[in-house]
């Protein structure tokens, strides 16, 4: 999955991140690795991460999608960002138990 190739389609980050999740479900069914490309992007948005990794999160548990997940073409701050954000889903989700 190129990401951009998402934000570009439907020009907002809550659509595109609703369409990766749901694009993202039946692989993760099926036990495949995702791997998403992260070809032109500068950044990568919390409307993105919420409604996209947040989502499956919720659905799968912060494990089972950190298994499915694979990314190339990332920039340095795009891995920090995307594992800060996991990061923080961990510590609330631990709050809220």
């Amino acid at each position: 999955m190129t990401i951009k190739d998402y934000i570009v389609k439907f020009n907002d980050y809550a659509k595109a991140g609703d369409a990766v999740f749901f694009d993202s479900c039946p692989l993760i069914d099926t036990g495949e690795t995702i791997v998403f490309d992260m070809t032109g992007l500068d950044g990568v948005s919390t409307v993105f991460l919420n409604t996209s990794f947040g989502h499956l999160m919720d659905v799968y548990g912060i494990e089972r999608v950190k298994k499915s997940f694979k990314f190339t073409n990332i920039l340095r701050t795009q891995a920090e960002r995307i594992k800060k954000y996991f990061q923080d889903y961990a510590e609330v989700k631990a709050t809220q138990a």
